[in-house]
């Protein structure tokens, strides 16, 4: 079980930015992760991804906050985790989405 994002205003900021995934530069997936979703989730696009975790959040699915220990992204201190369900085909599927985080100076 992975811990759940506790701190207040980080949990404000990550459901501010998911609350504005219809615009451009709020939930960004890197190159890597839109292949990934082309390959694997032909019907659907990252806009779309972007709108079911926005919802799973909305309704009370949590986000965890791990401890970075990659040797590749340890500029982060953590990184945070988002299993969400969705629809690919008749099935509904449970998969980990990462959200790696830019600092920028905004307030919640």
């Amino acid at each position: 079980m992975m811990p759940a994002l506790t701190d207040p205003e980080l949990l404000t900021c990550y459901k501010n930015a998911l609350a504005n995934w219809r615009y451009e530069g709020y939930v960004v997936f890197t190159d890597l992760a839109q292949e990934w979703v082309r390959t694997n989730l032909p019907n659907r696009s990252s806009k779309d991804l972007g709108r079911l975790m926005q919802e799973y959040v909305a309704a009370g699915g949590e986000i965890d906050q791990q401890k970075e220990t990659r040797p590749e992204w340890d500029a982060h201190e953590f990184h945070f985790d988002l299993a969400f369900p969705f629809k690919a085909g008749s099935f509904t599927l449970r998969r980990v989405c990462f959200m790696m985080t830019l600092t920028m100076p905004m307030t919640p």
